[in-house]
């Protein structure tokens, strides 16, 4: 099984149901690829019925999607504290939050599940932008996002690719800087 860090940091009576499902999912994911693996066997794995995983997910991708939203609300409350709230500093917590999930993401990159993280971000983007936290281009909003949910799911899973050999404060350097080359 993967190790705790890998878990929801909800509180609720489903919580322990979710991270067992999680937990499995990852755990086949090693072994073979997330389209070879059916529901019954998660299920066995995770110790749970189909009836538990039917009430808590749709499908085996939203494990993984609901996982990066719980953790994505919680990188944004943090960075919502911080004294100084730049772009920088998100980018540093966003890269230092996917150096912490490294396996996950060598997971669903070899999976080709990219659009996963890309979709997360689709939908936290916005809230940012609104906020004033992430760089605001002169273009129609839905274009910003896609832009920059797809630059920076990609520069992810580049930067995993390369076995995370830059740091976290270095991808968040290259990423303004190639935000400025856009802009």
């Amino acid at each position: 099984m993967f190790p705790l860090l890998y878990m929801f940091p909800m509180d609720n009576e489903n919580k322990v149901a979710r991270n067992s499902i999680l937990s499995a999912l990852l755990t086949l994911m090693r072994q073979k690829k997330i389209d070879d693996i059916r529901i019954k066997e998660l299920c066995r794995v995770a110790g749970v019925s189909r009836s538990t995983f039917h009430r808590n997910f749709e499908s085996k991708e939203q494990v993984i999607e609901l996982y990066f939203d719980s953790h994505f609300e919680l990188l944004f409350e943090r960075v919502e504290s911080l004294s100084r709230k730049t772009p920088n500093e998100l980018y540093k917590y966003y890269f230092n939050f996917m150096m912490h999930h490294s396996e996950l993401i060598h997971l669903l990159r070899i999976n080709q599940r990219e659009h996963i993280l890309t979709q997360c971000m689709i939908e936290y983007l916005p809230y940012l932008m609104h906020h004033n936290i992430v760089l605001s281009l002169d273009v129609p909003t839905n274009y910003e996002v896609d832009y920059l949910a797809n630059g920076l799911s990609a520069l992810t899973f580049s930067w995993e690719s390369q076995n995370f050999e830059e740091t976290p404060a270095q991808m968040a350097n290259i990423f303004q800087l190639l935000l400025r080359i856009a802009a």
